[in-house]
């Protein structure tokens, strides 16, 4: 928690983040005595309305296609933005798919205009200075290599992954 917290504080700090990240507003840690000792940890952070996955299980046809090639086309092109965003930052993500990418309004297969993403869920992330090594994310879009030896996580890392959430769009 404290880790994840000081990753999006680091983000939240950089030019640009609200374009492309759900930036923390605030966290804390709550100690409860009564009746039993617990802790409660919490972010504040901006409702973004929906995630890709919800997106995808909305809009997936009779014929197994997620989305139209220009929308996905759109969310492609927004998501390598902000992967771009957290890897200058010195962010890997370690965990990008659908169910971790959010939308900023709802779509569907008549979407015109702009479209925009933002990439959230950082539970899983590593300053790229630290080398992330091991089992992390979520194995459906993790790189091969990462899943049959003790790899480095890394930008390509996430590349891979995004390419397999790309794939899921069509």
């Amino acid at each position: 928690f404290q880790y994840e917290a000081k990753i999006l504080r680091h983000l939240s700090a950089t030019k640009g983040a609200e374009r492309y990240i759900t930036r923390l507003i605030d966290a804390g840690v709550h100690l409860q005595w009564d009746p039993l000792p617990a802790v409660h940890c919490w972010f504040t952070m901006p409702m973004e309305a929906n995630s890709l996955e919800g997106v995808l299980r909305r809009n997936l046809d009779q014929d197994g296609c997620a989305l139209p090639v220009e929308i996905a086309r759109k969310i492609t092109r927004s998501l390598m933005g902000a992967l771009a965003f957290i890897h200058d930052a010195g962010i890997v993500h370690c965990d990008i798919k659908p169910g971790n990418i959010l939308m900023q309004y709802e779509t569907d297969k008549d979407l015109k205009g702009d479209l925009a993403v933002k990439i959230a869920d950082f539970g899983s992330a590593e300053f790229m200075t630290d080398r992330p090594k091991g089992s992390r994310g979520t194995i459906y879009y993790a790189p091969p290599e990462l899943l049959v030896s003790d790899g480095v996580y890394d930008t390509a890392s996430d590349i891979w992954s995004a390419g397999a959430t790309v794939y899921e769009l069509l």
